[in-house]
């Protein structure tokens, strides 16, 4: 499982509990933190879904001590403030030159 990839020189690492949870009870989440309802448009799976999913965060601990505990709840909650109150930082990454 990938847990962790390298954008613009920055290790960006997957965070989690550790716990998988269902897509339907991510969605769900989502839909209860904007207060709105999504259109949900269910289809069969396609060859490149994966069955099961969840984030090993084993790498985060190992390279910087941290273990999340924050729940799925909480941190979309987090998330969506966050997202509304700073939407100048969702994404932006500064630019970095590697050498060759």
């Amino acid at each position: 499982m990938l847990i962790a990839i390298y954008i613009n020189c920055l290790k960006i690492y997957t965070t989690g509990s550790n716990q998988p949870v269902e897509l339907l009870r991510f969605i769900e989440v989502i839909e209860t933190a904007a207060g709105q309802k999504p259109q949900v448009i269910m289809k069969p799976m396609q060859s490149d879904d994966l069955s099961e999913t969840d984030a090993d965060v084993s790498e985060l601990i190992q390279d910087v001590s941290f273990s999340p505990s924050t729940s799925l709840e909480t941190g979309i909650v987090q998330f969506l403030e966050g997202s509304k109150s700073h939407p100048q930082n969702i994404l932006r990454l500064p630019p970095c030159v590697l050498d060759a």
